[in-house]
């Protein structure tokens, strides 16, 4: 479902936009196999001679590439390279009744994320044995299976995230959520539930048990509540990691800063201690 040809042309264009403090922001798209539009992200490589170990960092839900612009400049001061990868299917809800086309649209996303590590590869100064992803809520499903189905995908943090989508989308109280299954013909909300099981993160996480994880999420999450959070326990075992932090809601959580500390300190001991 995920697969493509790597060997397609990338036709990658990248500009330097500002020289940082912490690093050069390059505007950067590359091309993505049978899409008309090409991909669109920042790079920001540090200032430090490489090469350098890299996360790839993937937005949530509402959000663009720029939502990881702050993080990358103080991933740049450890000597990571960040690349942000737009994600423009997080910005709209799925059409229920279509589930074969999300499906589509949920593949070109996950390729999306594969191509920007095909660019990555092909950096002198990209050291493709030290990388890292990064999601936030509907970023951190599709790093899960960015994690599972790419063999460069070594290590992840994964932010407010759902393991199972497919039943958050007919089950959750949430009122976004409980609005859309209302006004939703009987049975569409069910027949895309069982059509996308497939692509929910349990199914691919269980595939990451040579990948060291570090999930994190927050107590006052209005979206992400504590019994979806409970779900992830099988998967904290060996040295993967499972923090809760408080706050006040779902983004809320996504900047709390003793949770970005803690994953720039995880990111700093697996990326830059395993040279």
């Amino acid at each position: 479902m995920f697969e493509y040809d790597p060997a397609s042309p990338i036709e990658a264009i990248s500009s330097l936009v500002e020289k940082l403090i912490q690093g050069d922001l390059h505007e950067l798209s590359y091309r993505l196999p049978g899409c008309l539009e090409n991909a669109r992200a920042w790079l920001i490589v540090p200032r430090q001679s490489g090469p350098f170990p890299f996360v790839v960092a993937l937005h949530g839900g509402g959000q663009d590439r720029n939502a990881f612009l702050a993080e990358a400049g103080l991933i740049a001061e450890l000597g990571i390279a960040s690349l942000l990868i737009d994600l423009p299917q997080a910005r709209a809800f799925p059409d229920f009744s279509r589930p074969d086309q999300e499906l589509d649209r949920f593949a070109q996303t996950v390729i999306t994320v594969r191509r920007g590590l095909d660019y990555l590869s092909l950096r002198s100064d990209i050291d493709m044995c030290r990388g890292a992803l990064v999601g936030f809520s509907f970023g951190a499903w599709i790093a899960s299976i960015v994690a599972a189905v790419d063999a460069r995908s070594k290590r992840a943090v994964l932010i407010a995230g759902v393991l199972r989508m497919s039943e958050f989308w007919r089950t959750s109280l949430h009122p976004d959520v409980l609005r859309i299954r209302q006004g939703l013909q009987p049975g569409i909300m069910d027949n895309y539930a069982e059509a996308s099981k497939g692509i929910d993160a349990s199914e691919y996480l269980q595939r990451c048990s040579n990948i060291p994880l570090l999930f994190q999420f927050g107590t006052g999450d209005e979206v992400i509540q504590q019994e979806y959070v409970r779900e992830f326990a099988p998967y904290v075992c060996g040295t993967n990691q499972l923090k809760v932090y408080e706050s006040g809601s779902h983004y809320q959580m996504f900047l709390n800063p003793d949770a970005r500390r803690d994953r720039l300190s995880w990111l700093r001991d697996q990326l830059t201690q395993s040279q």
